[in-house]
């Protein structure tokens, strides 16, 4: 395993909006149960799983983005903040070294922890369904969105949508 310690006493769980992401590829096919991602708000707190590598694994001997960890939302639930030695643990266990290929483990690279203002995810599109027939201009098109900062949003949000190719529509939530 690799454990990282960092500074960020100048953040808070509950305001702060910090995640992490990285790449990871993978050096064997074969599962790990015990490779995982975790946080602590500091070196003394318990560890929080955030990730499960392997249950994310991609095609063997090629890159994976984890996409974005939310590191703050995990600590806040754990009643855990922020510290002069916050730390992130890559843990797993393999049977050889990590090699090319043919070997085990796991290669990271680009690991970034950053702050977040004002994201929104779409989460799904409600209506119209795909698998719908007879489709018209009467149909509305819903979509759910989530707030993913820890910070309110101000006013309606506008979206953007065009349908098979068609004009772009442009309407505000709320």
């Amino acid at each position: 395993s690799i454990t990282g310690t960092f500074n960020l006493a100048s953040y808070s769980a509950a305001t702060d909006d910090i995640r992490l992401d990285f790449y990871f590829r993978p050096h064997t096919d074969q599962l790990y149960p015990n490779s995982k991602v975790f946080v602590r708000g500091s070196d003394t707190d318990p560890w929080i799983k955030v990730y499960d590598l392997s249950a994310n694994l991609p095609a063997l001997g090629t890159y994976k983005f984890s996409e974005s960890i939310e590191i703050a939302d995990s600590l806040a639930a754990y009643g855990q903040n922020f510290s002069t030695s916050t730390q992130l643990r890559w843990a797993g266990s393999t049977a050889y070294q990590a090699s090319n290929l043919g070997g085990s483990g796991y290669t990271f690279d680009d690991i970034q922890i950053y702050r977040v203002q004002d994201d929104i995810k779409m989460v799904r599109i409600d209506t119209p369904y795909a698998y719908a027939c007879g489709l018209n201009s009467t149909v509305p098109v819903k979509i759910t969105i989530r707030n993913t900062s820890n910070q309110a949003l101000a006013g309606p949000i506008p979206v953007k949508y065009r349908i098979n190719g068609g004009t772009w529509v442009q309407e505000n939530t709320g």
